[in-house]
């Protein structure tokens, strides 16, 4: 009887303890929790619902592949040609972003609506991208 009992209270602490995990992940969808530097560590395309996801990285320069996104809570934005330097330089220094709903724009550098943000993490896509119901999804790393 006490083991039962004893497998149902590990049983109930571990969920109790993976939903704290899970719910320490999300952060809200502002502007002040957004802001900060980030580079660009994802980018998959997929034809359609069905379609296997490509790694879309490679169409990127790899001279950008390293450059940092910065978003201030101000919601200004620019762009730092970091790392292994583009000819001519791709240091964009002053522009702005948005944050309407669930869709970010990062100055029509990137946009699309927001699929995940664990404050570490920003995850959005666009759809319609080049045949109607692909899906171009980007993932940015917190710096």
């Amino acid at each position: 009887m006490k083991t039962p009992l004893l497998f149902i209270l590990v049983m109930a602490i571990s969920m109790v303890s993976c939903k704290k995990d899970n719910e320490e992940k999300n952060c809200p969808v502002t502007a002040s929790s957004i802001a900060g530097s980030y580079k660009l560590s994802a980018f998959k395309y997929k034809q359609s619902a069905s379609a296997q996801e490509d790694n879309w990285m490679p169409v990127i320069e790899s001279c950008k592949q390293d450059d940092v996104y910065n978003l201030t809570a101000a919601m200004g934005f620019s762009i730092q040609d970091a790392g292994t330097v583009c000819s001519p330089s791709g240091d964009y220094p002053n522009g702005s972003w948005t944050l309407e709903s669930n869709v970010i724009n990062m100055d029509g550098f990137y946009s699309g609506t927001i699929e995940s943000f664990d404050c570490t993490n920003l995850t959005f896509y666009q759809t319609d991208v080049l045949v109607t119901g692909d899906r171009l999804t980007a993932t940015f790393s917190k710096q």
